[in-house]
């Protein structure tokens, strides 16, 4: 059983854990589970039993699901937590996936559970491979910076006939030559021989310029040649004194053979933590258009059907007991109503109709009146419906980065204005968003945690895409955000990558 799953479920009701276990059971999960009924056995269950998963009801006697969450993501920020509730509501349901719940069953659908555990986990292993590449990376940069401040420099001084007349224990150590050996050498001997010859030009070249000194690197990459007749990268600048027959060339020079293997890893770990965001971002839409499938074929068929009951009831009705329960019906009809707009506008929030049936711009365009609608602040939206389309991944990763910074815009901008701009060109799609409001210090921004989270957010989204978020913005100047993205695919083999957010 040590491969079992460790389920702790937080249930007061004996039957109701059970045939929560029971679907699991089912469906082939093999677990072993400890069921709590209270704050002081949740807490416990959390301490001793580790859990890899957590079940739990909304309401109990006397203690409630949101505690119970909360408590779980202090002690165990890491472990899914999936309500499994009769009385939660949707507006609640949302919440607690707000709050950090990984997921909700209905418990007259547990059929549904043992897919939401497996997509909880599969989540969660996901953000644990993502740290882990984060802290990989990390370690990775502090290598490099330790490199880069330990190695010491080769220092190598040449005549006008470039025969080499001083070369220091570095260069002894990095060449494998001693310095008994190099002095009055041709200083091509530390060079690859198909190089030699061009190197030589480059330093007569050099030397007629006048200038005191220069990067050595400015025509390509430069190879030093070891003893061993091995073949290294350097880094090296090139410095001259005197003039005439009294003229000196000092090379100073490093090998950079590690370094360029870090940053060869590092590009590496990027790229293997792009694609970890752009999977978590996969997980996320998928889960977005699940939720937005489940309102509408059971709540928003629901509240359809008690409208069509409703109205049947009216009509049924004698004239007399109708003018008596008029109020209480208009009632009913107006909370039907309030509630079907209700769960649209979630529908909406989760998977724009539009992206899908009619494009960017059309998706944009509708959320921007939607927003107008909701905050009272204009906003315009401009340019042209792309075609042919973008990949579907960079569509929805666009609508998101501007509802991101429009809901920036209705909640701190204090703007009376906004637009949105969309333009492409032949390799490239430039998507920019501007208000007229207070602004902010952008170099300052961390300060400002909901800013921050969310500028965070849409730079991560950008990256997965291949894109660069740029942000712009200064106290009382409004703040302008762009995002350049590439038309093709991000995945594509020729594809740039252009990472970073850039703050102005």
């Amino acid at each position: 059983m040590d491969d079992a799953l460790k389920i702790l479920v937080l249930e007061d009701v004996a039957t109701d854990a059970e045939l929560m276990l029971r679907a699991l059971r089912r469906s082939g999960v093999r677990y072993r589970a400890r069921v709590v009924a209270s704050e002081a056995d949740f807490r416990r269950g959390l301490d001793e039993f580790e859990p890899d998963i957590i079940l739990s009801d909304f309401a109990l006697p006397d203690f409630d699901g949101m505690s119970a969450l909360r408590m779980a993501r202090a002690r165990r920020p890491d472990t899914p937590f999936v309500f499994v509730s009769g009385t939660i509501g949707e507006e609640r349901a949302v919440e607690t996936l707000k709050e950090g719940a990984s997921d909700y069953v209905i418990k007259s659908g547990l059929q549904r559970l043992p897919l939401a555990v497996q997509k909880a986990l599969e989540a969660q292993r996901l953000r644990a491979a993502k740290r882990e590449t984060d802290e990989a990376l990390r370690d990775s940069e502090a290598r490099y910076r330790g490199i880069v401040k330990s190695v010491m420099e080769c220092i190598i001084t040449v005549d006008e006939r470039q025969r080499i007349v001083v070369f220091n224990p570095a260069a002894e150590q990095v060449f494998g030559r001693s310095r008994e050996e190099m002095l009055g050498q041709p200083l091509g001997a530390l060079i690859p021989e198909r190089f030699r010859a061009r190197h030589e030009e480059h330093i007569r070249a050099f030397a007629a310029t006048g200038h005191t000194s220069r990067s050595m690197g400015r025509y390509g990459l430069i190879y030093g040649l070891r003893a061993s007749g091995e073949e290294f990268p350097i880094e090296a600048t090139i410095s001259q004194t005197g003039t005439g027959r009294n003229r000196l060339f000092t090379v100073i020079l490093r090998d950079i053979t590690e370094r360029m293997r870090v940053e060869q890893a590092l590009r590496g770990h990027t790229e293997q933590l792009r694609r970890l965001s752009h999977r978590l971002f996969e997980a996320e839409e998928s889960e977005r258009r699940r939720l937005a499938r489940e309102l509408h074929d059971s709540i928003g068929q629901n509240v359809t059907a008690l409208t069509m009951n409703l109205n049947m009831v009216r009509g049924e009705l004698p004239a007399d007991w109708l003018q008596k329960v008029a109020a209480q019906l208009n009632d009913c009809e107006t909370l039907l109503y309030s509630t079907g707009q209700l769960v649209r506008n979630v529908m909406i929030d989760l998977r724009p109709p539009g992206l899908d049936e009619l494009g960017l711009l059309a998706a944009l365009t509708e959320h921007a009146r939607q927003v107008a609608a909701r905050s009272g602040i204009p906003v315009t939206v401009s340019g042209t419906e792309i075609a042919p389309r973008l990949p579907p991944a960079t569509e929805i990763t666009l609508f998101r980065i501007a509802q991101e910074a429009l809901m920036n815009v209705a909640k701190h901008a204090r703007a009376t204005e906004a637009a949105i701009a969309l333009e492409a060109g032949p390799d490239k799609v430039i998507m920019t968003l501007s208000d007229n409001g207070c602004g902010f210090d952008a170099a300052a921004h961390l300060s400002r945690v909901s800013i921050s989270l969310g500028m965070v957010s849409m730079r991560e989204r950008a990256e997965a895409i291949g894109g660069r978020l740029r942000v712009e913005s200064a106290p009382g100047r409004g703040t302008r955000v762009t995002v350049e993205t590439p038309r093709a695919n991000h995945n594509s083999a020729n594809q740039p990558h252009l990472p970073g957010i850039e703050a102005v």
